[in-house]
């Protein structure tokens, strides 16, 4: 008892030198932002974050909040209100931002008056929509849509009022807000969104998609893809220019851009390039590919490429990753990731699972060369070992010296094509489990627009067996896919044909077996 009234009384006397030490003739905010600064670890100075503070505080309360009086806070106001908190953030072009939003785990459940689930365009129709057939005087552009969330409708006079409490510091008295409309941090903003631009869209006679929700195409062809708040389109320049100063007189918008070889196109964390080359220096794959090339004005091929390099270099430069030359697999062996099972502890797990979702979010989007180590060091995120360390340290060495991988495709070739590939192993990694791993790769135009890797979930007792399950994925995604393509106005052959090499999974789909399990 002594000792700890004697170390409480030592953290007293800390805390009162602290207390008295000299500080900067801060203003209130600048006082605010200071303490921020320090919570949240950023780098800079007050002078340097003030502005983006008072900026995004100032656009929240103009667009959402409305001051309530001392007078008008009742004891239920008190207890319902959501809190709200100020993030600082450094965006990847260097721009400092704060970001108001709401606790969300602390949100009322009775303000869910809708569903909350809101759709996002697949990244499989992303790409389908920058390789497919079409006219060679289209054009692909995007555009982010500013502040989105606070740009959506307000919340109609029916539902249930909402109220917010800002304080930033316990010296600072507490700020009460009626909130007219949803912002960053709630459950429902998103939806909020997403049927804000569905509903202006179909009010500009752009019809919403089935099978691909978040796909619009009006009667000219003119489509729009939406991911969130960013938006990504293919069409000809006049109706182009036209959307978007439709898109402009409704909402607060970013400048857009259009793709050109001297343009690329910042999309969900990749970029999107183009240049034009000779048709003496494409090298196509499958007989009569050349002969489905569309030339330009100046005879030249447009070629398209999709690229995360400057994602991987700023990543790579944070972990303690040394470079390896000659490497010509991302692979780790079995055995490999087995010679050293003492387990992971500590700060190393989080480091683990933190690269191996980063692995898992590259791999999905261009990088489908690793997506089978990926999945493979993926398993081990519970329980990760030296030995796993050691193979996830090798996909990184792989990512450095491959950086400048690239899927590339022909722009706007005369008729689409498609291939869809299945493979499995039987047992591949014995003994670390029993279950066969699935391989699926759909390509359109000779681009890979959709892969998985992923383990089976039971054992299969034949290589058929473990062949056939993979077949069955794949068949799926390929329906899938082929809908969402109709959905975009691509023409998909009638019959999916699906290429393995495993001749009874063969035989069974061709329905010749004498008898089945």
């Amino acid at each position: 008892l002594s000792l700890k009234k004697k170390g409480r009384k030592a953290q007293a006397n800390i805390s009162t030198k602290r207390t008295n030490s000299p500080n900067p003739p801060y203003t209130d905010d600048e006082m605010i932002v200071h303490k921020l600064m320090q919570k949240q670890n950023k780098k800079g100075e007050v002078a340097d974050w003030i502005e983006p503070y008072k900026t995004e505080l100032q656009e929240v309360e103009n667009r959402r909040l409305t001051l309530l009086d001392d007078d008008d806070i009742t004891d239920s106001i008190r207890r319902d209100a959501l809190p709200l908190r100020m993030i600082l953030e450094t965006k990847r072009d260097g721009r400092l931002k704060g970001r108001l939003v709401a606790i969300g785990y602390r949100e009322p459940k009775y303000w869910d008056v809708k569903s909350n689930s809101s759709p996002v365009v697949s990244l499989s129709t992303v790409r389908a929509l920058l390789f497919r057939a079409g006219l060679i005087s289209d054009v692909i552009s995007s555009v982010d849509v500013s502040v989105a969330f606070l740009q959506a409708d307000p919340y109609p006079d029916s539902h249930p009022k909402r109220y917010v409490v800002y304080q930033p510091d316990r010296n600072v008295k507490a700020r009460y807000y009626l909130l007219r409309g949803a912002i960053y941090g709630q459950r429902s903003a998103s939806r909020e969104w997403y049927d804000t631009l569905a509903g202006w869209l179909d009010s500009k006679g752009y019809k919403r998609k089935i099978d691909e929700p978040c796909a619009f195409i009006n009667d000219k062809g003119f489509t729009i893809l939406s991911y969130v708040d960013d938006l990504i389109c293919r069409g000809s320049m006049e109706e182009t220019i036209k959307f978007y100063k439709s898109l402009e007189d409704r909402f607060d918008c970013k400048d857009y851009n259009i793709l050109a070889p001297d343009n690329k196109l910042a999309f969900l964390g990749f970029d999107i390039t183009c240049e034009e080359v000779s048709i003496d220096d494409i090298n196509m794959i499958g007989e009569g590919s050349v002969d489905n090339i569309q030339l330009d004005d100046d005879g030249k091929v447009r070629v398209i490429h999709i690229d995360q390099q400057q994602v991987i270099e700023e990543y790579l430069r944070s972990p303690d990753v040394k470079p390896s030359f000659n490497i010509l697999s991302p692979m780790s062996g079995k055995y490999h990731i087995l010679t050293d099972p003492t387990l992971l502890e500590g700060d190393d797990i989080n480091k683990y699972q933190s690269i191996i979702g980063t692995l898992n979010y590259i791999s999905s989007v261009t990088r489908y060369d690793i997506a089978y180590p990926t999945a493979r060091l993926a398993q081990f995120s519970h329980k990760p070992t030296v030995g796993t360390m050691k193979g996830v340290n090798k996909v990184l060495q792989y990512l450095l010296s491959t950086q400048d991988f690239k899927l590339t495709g022909i722009y706007a070739p005369k008729t689409d094509s498609f291939d869809y590939y299945s493979d499995s192993d039987h047992a591949g990694d014995m003994p670390i489990t029993t279950h066969s791993h699935t391989g699926t790769v759909l390509i359109m135009n000779n681009v890979p627009i959709q892969w998985r890797s992923k383990k089976q979930p039971k054992t299969s007792r034949s290589s058929a067996e473990a062949e056939i399950y993979a077949l069955s994925d794949t068949l799926a995604d390929a329906r899938l896919l082929q809908w969402k393509m109709i959905d975009i106005n691509i023409k998909v052959p009638d019959k999916i044909t699906i290429k393995v090499d495993n001749n009874q999974a063969k035989v069974f789909a061709n329905d010749e077996t004498i008898s089945s399990r």
